[in-house]
This record gives C-alpha cells, sequence and structure tokens, in this order.
C-alpha cells in the first residue's frame, strides 16, 4: 500500500492493491472506488460484493471491512469531519447508509473521480482551498445518493471501544468473559450489542483476526505452528488446528507448504 498525502493533511489518499482490513471504526469518512478486481465489504452485518466501477461509503464511527479482495486496484478517500464535512455532521453522525454501495453509474457526476485525480502525487501544485472546495462537492452530491437509517449512538460508542479493546488483546488467551471484564460490561449484553450490530460473535471475530495473522506468520516466518498458536492466544495447538481447518479447508501446515 501507498499513502499519499498531499498540501492538506486533513484528506488522505491510499493507492491500494489489497482491500482485506478487519473490522474497523473511525470518526472520518471513507469512500473506497475499486477500480480493478473484486472485494467484499463488511458492513452494518451485511456483506457486500464490490466490482469494477463500484464505490463503497463507510460513515464516521460505522463498523466496516474488507475481505476476499482479489487483483484489486482501489483508490481510498479518508476524510474528517472538520473542516470538510461539518455542513453534514449530524446526518453523518446520527444516520448510516441501508444500503453503503453505490455502482458507476449512480455516483458519476459526484466530482468524486475529479477530486481522486487532483490527490495523485503528480499534482502537486494543488492548493489547500482547492482540495477543500473539491472535498464538500463531493459529500453535498455524493451523501444524498444514500438512503439512509437511524444509527445508536450509544451502541456506535460501545462498539468502538469493543473493537478497540479486542485489537488490543486478541494475541491473549481471551475468551468473551474475559472482555466483558475487561470493559467492565455484563457479558451477556456487551455480546448481544455486537452480534447485533456485526452479525457475528465476538470470538469468531477474535479468532478471524488471529487467524489472518496466521497465515502470515506461516508464508512470512519459518515459526513452528505450535508457537504460532501459542503466540496469537488460541489456548492450544489442537484449538488452532481446527479453527485454522475450518476456515481454510486445510491444515496450517499444508497451507504453508502449498503456499
Amino acid at each position: 500500500m501507498r499513502l499519499i498525502r498531499q498540501q492538506n493533511p486533513n484528506i488522505i489518499f491510499h493507492k491500494r492493491s489489497t482491500l482485506d482490513f478487519a473490522l474497523h471504526l473511525h470518526n472520518v469518512l471513507e469512500i473506497v472506488f475499486l477500480r480493478q478486481g473484486s472485494a467484499t465489504a463488511v458492513c452494518g452485518g451485511n456483506r457486500y460484493e464490490l466490482t469494477p466501477g463500484d464505490v463503497f461509503v463507510a460513515f464516521p464511527n460505522q463498523p466496516h471491512g474488507y475481505e476476499n479482495s482479489r487483483d484489486v486496484e482501489s483508490d481510498v478517500l479518508i476524510i474528517p469531519l472538520q473542516p470538510f464535512l461539518s455542513p453534514w455532521r449530524s446526518m453523518l453522525t446520527q444516520k448510516m447508509p441501508i444500503s453503503p454501495v453505490l455502482s458507476r453509474g449512480q455516483w458519476e457526476g459526484t466530482g468524486l473521480a475529479v477530486l481522486m485525480d487532483l490527490l495523485r502525487p503528480e499534482r502537486k501544485t494543488v492548493s489547500q482551498p482547492v482540495l477543500q472546495g473539491y472535498a464538500m462537492v463531493v459529500a453535498g452530491k455524493l451523501l444524498p445518493l444514500l438512503p439512509l437509517t437511524d444509527q445508536s449512538a450509544e451502541d456506535s460508542d460501545l462498539l468502538h471501544a469493543l473493537l478497540l479493546y479486542i485489537s488490543e488483546h486478541y494475541h491473549e488467551p481471551i475468551n468473551r468473559k474475559d472482555i466483558a471484564q475487561g470493559m467492565g460490561y455484563n457479558e451477556s449484553y456487551l455480546s448481544h450489542v455486537f452480534s447485533e450490530n456485526l452479525q457475528a460473535t465476538m470470538m469468531d471475530y477474535v479468532n478471524s483476526l488471529r487467524l489472518k495473522d496466521a497465515k502470515m506468520l506461516l508464508l512470512d516466518t519459518d515459526l513452528p505452528v505450535s508457537d504460532i498458536s501459542l503466540q496469537l492466544g488460541f489456548g492450544s495447538l489442537r484449538t488452532f488446528n481446527r479453527l485454522f481447518t475450518k476456515a481454510e479447508n486445510m491444515s496450517p501446515r499444508e497451507y504453508r507448504k502449498r503456499s
């Protein structure tokens, strides 16, 4: 991945060759344009298959992620609420898209393609006011294209804290009870909020993060499988083998040999 920051440090522009990224959320507007390949966007407990020309929009503090990306070329715009999106702050923080995907025929004419072109590295002379102006134009034309529904601010704040906690502790041998105790919440309530919003259990999510790291370690290191299991918090080699085989239809050792 190449990260490009132009004269305006508040607009961040990524050129990505993969979109695989675990569920996360942040206080910015994220817009992904898929130029080539295919990927699955995960948002609001749903999965959306992205094909070339599609644009995916994630609102601030809305859990989202990407998986199954193949032969991808994509542009990712990250635009903060302030100062660019101030006129839409209430909408962006209180609403969420019913469907966050727009086809090329829907988003063309919003100025998005122009803004992406202005952010390319060869356009070093583009001024800050011009970038800000185009960011506001894009928001003003793109956002009304998305049908919206209300979101719970309380659940959004809790999900943000929960995903952050898990990201910091998933390498440890934690379970659902440990997560609830660490965050100071009732275990059943925390589990309900997670599954209601993300259509997955907390431990399924924890294990998905562990398995993603496991695949990287299997390919990029010579660590024994038992050490990888211990390092990533699976608790036992048997559990690691079972979860890995279920997810990949092969054992960790077979995965290392075939890749």
